[in-house]
């Protein structure tokens, strides 16, 4: 690989997706220079056969590597002709493949095709991933305007980090898929700001919800207002609002959501117990009393000190616990005075009138 003591200076692109720096070079042994070069990595830095390889607007599939370098890795990359959409049952995902397509005369030669007339029989040159690994025979794609059935793993070719499948011409149309992503939370949504929104977006291919969910992707059009994790959940930022966006397969769905301000605090209490009527208690009885906060409706934790006023020799009070007290009828014929005092304002004291009455 002399060719590269011409090159000397490095390139940006990605290898399976991540940014890196290599010398690339027409590989002028070949008899079509533009489908395959010749790439060299930074010192001490690697990549291997199988390998994706994105320079600029075209995407190469390295097809082999110089074994002999140690410190710098040396290979060939061949350009993708075609791209494979594969549908896996497996993560209801459908994938964008690169591949190469060419046939089995110039298989081990310097040329590959995009499909623009009939093949009888072509070969697909893809990456060996977990993805690619499962393609199975008999599975028809189009490529093209054509489609081709998958007939088996050529046995007599073997390059490690690559698969290639022989396929031949079928009049069989390829599975076609129609997805859909939709947001079932609604169009819009209101949150209070500080608070939280999960989305729950379900995702049909051809009318029928998928099993299991596949990725699905989110974004917010202002992370100023709102933002999104990976999962789906909205956490409401600044008063305004922004637009959710769920996408899965291609397909997406929207969701507008207006950031509320958080209303002024507004306490109430209540002080009541679940045996009816709770204003009257008959002797020997005991009742449990609740004591309760609110804001705004919504009710928050909070602890209480418990009191009576009254004649103390016709009542024994209890304390439960921060919420909850019992008041026992020992006279009747009395009307005390039930307090639960909130322990973080004191000034805050909410009283139930209670009736001591007789048996009968």
């Amino acid at each position: 690989m002399s060719d590269f003591e011409d090159s000397p200076s490095y390139q940006t692109v990605t290898i399976n997706s991540v940014s890196r720096k290599v010398q690339i070079v027409t590989a002028t042994n070949n008899s079509t220079k533009e489908n395959y070069k010749k790439m060299l990595s930074k010192p001490l830095e690697t990549f291997a056969v199988g390998d994706i390889v994105v320079w600029g607007s075209l995407t190469f599939l390295v097809t082999d590597i110089d074994e002999d370098q140690v410190i710098q890795t040396k290979g060939e990359i061949q350009l993708c002709n075609n791209t494979l959409s594969f549908y896996s049952t497996t993560t209801s995902t459908l994938y964008s493949i690169p591949c190469i397509i060419t046939n089995k005369i110039t298989l081990n030669e310097s040329e590959n095709k995009y499909i623009t007339t009939v093949d009888n029989q072509v070969y697909m040159m893809v990456s060996n991933t977990s993805t690619t690994r499962q393609i199975n025979p008999s599975e028809i794609f189009k490529l093209g305007i054509y489609n081709y059935e998958v007939v088996s793993t050529p046995d007599d070719i073997s390059i490690p980090g690559i698969l290639i499948f022989k396929m031949k011409y079928s009049e069989v149309e390829a599975t076609t898929h129609t997805f859909v992503t939709t947001i079932l939370n609604g169009a819009t949504a209101s949150v209070q700001q500080g608070s939280t929104l999960q989305l729950n977006v379900e995702v049909t291919d051809n009318g029928t919800p998928l099993s299991p969910t596949p990725t699905i992707t989110y974004s917010s059009s202002n992370i100023l207002k709102a933002t999104v994790s990976s999962s789906g959940l909205v956490t409401a930022i600044a008063t305004g609002s922004c637009v959710i966006t769920a996408t899965s397969n291609g397909a997406s769905d929207t969701i507008t959501v207006s950031v509320v301000a958080i209303p002024a605090n507004n306490y109430t209490y209540t002080l009541s117990s679940t045996s009816t009527p709770d204003s009257e208690i008959k002797l020997n009885q005991t009742k449990t009393y609740t004591a309760q906060k609110y804001n705004n409706g919504v009710a928050v934790v909070q602890t209480f000190t418990f009191s009576v006023s009254g004649d103390t020799s016709a009542y024994t009070l209890t304390t439960v616990d921060g919420n909850n007290c019992t008041v026992k009828c020992l006279k009747s014929g009395y009307t005390v005075v039930l307090s639960a005092t909130d322990v973080s304002d004191v000034t805050k004291v909410t009283t139930k009138s209670i009736t001591l009455k007789s048996l009968f």
